[in-house]
């Protein structure tokens, strides 16, 4: 039982990241002020592992191009989910960043790592489905359609990542390292970024401060931190099956925290996608546990 509490609660803590970025948008924060500062936050919580010389005891030459594309790929996936996350409301967005999971399906079949059976073509079908069903509103305008493609694009980027991530020469480097290459690079890109344009390092008022300090501990070391507790007692599949639940958790808090409704579409496509990720779940796990290290 407390298995599953820890995975809800790192469900909803995923879900809160959409929420919160869009409540520091709404308190006026500039997208390099609100990376920066949201992963120093996560950087300061991180220290004591980021300071111990045992955490880097694993890297090798081998992993070094790796971890560099890991942390190019990290830049790119930051700002472009970040401006999804600004346009579109919470469970569209939620629902759009989940796709990674299938994508990361697609990937490893491409590569040659999956096989493709009747079965996983309805589950790649249910997805597509799902994506299509959401995106009907905005063709009439209903939200920023650039922003659900650009959203799409943050997720294939995701997805890559956890491929990378997969393999054989980035598989022994411990999570804490991922981590690490997921925070550090979007707070020096962001922070240049901020410099140049002279603009604000830090947040600038209460509201602010509010939405970053929520974003780098609830979003990200809360989350990560239930998710593996939870993994380890009910393991990687159950955790991952409570997690596609995501989409109706941030709907909730979209409605509570920014006063967002739902439309029938939103609600249909959401259903479909967790359908597909929930026969995926079921099917095979191993991807969905770098669940826990996404830096988004």
């Amino acid at each position: 039982m407390r298995g599953i509490i820890y995975a809800l609660l790192a469900m909803i803590s995923y879900s809160s990241t959409p929420t919160f970025t869009q409540v520091g948008y709404k308190a006026g924060i500039e997208t390099d002020t609100l990376l920066f500062s949201r992963h120093l936050v996560s950087l300061i919580c991180l220290m004591p592992v980021a300071l111990k010389k045992s955490t880097y005891s694993a890297i090798g030459k081998k992993q070094i191009p790796g971890l560099l594309i890991l942390a190019s790929f990290s830049i790119v996936g930051n700002l472009t989910f970040n401006h999804a996350y600004h346009y579109l409301p919470n469970m569209i967005a939620v629902s759009v960043s989940l796709s990674y999971i299938v994508f990361v399906f697609i990937i490893e079949i491409l590569l040659g790592r999956e096989r493709f059976t009747a079965k996983r073509g309805l589950i790649i079908s249910l997805t597509a489905l799902g994506l299509i069903v959401i995106a009907i509103p905005g063709f009439d305008g209903a939200f920023d359609m650039k922003a659900f493609m650009i959203g799409l694009f943050a997720s294939l980027v995701y997805s890559t990542q956890v491929s990378m991530i997969n393999s054989k020469i980035l598989r022994q480097v411990p999570a804490d390292i991922i981590v690490l290459t997921s925070v550090i690079p979007i707070m020096i890109f962001s922070g240049i970024r901020c410099l140049f344009r002279d603009e604000s390092l830090l947040p600038s008022n209460g509201m602010q401060w509010f939405a970053i300090i929520c974003l780098g501990t609830i979003g990200v070391i809360f989350a990560r931190g239930l998710f593996y507790r939870s993994m380890r007692l009910i393991g990687a599949t159950k955790a991952s099956m409570i997690d596609s639940l995501e989409p109706f958790s941030s709907a909730v808090l979209g409605f509570l925290l920014l006063g967002q409704g739902l439309s029938p579409y939103t609600v249909a496509g959401s259903v479909l996608m967790m359908a597909s990720i929930i026969l995926l779940l079921k099917e095979k796990a191993p991807h969905n546990a770098v669940k826990a290290t996404e830096g988004s």
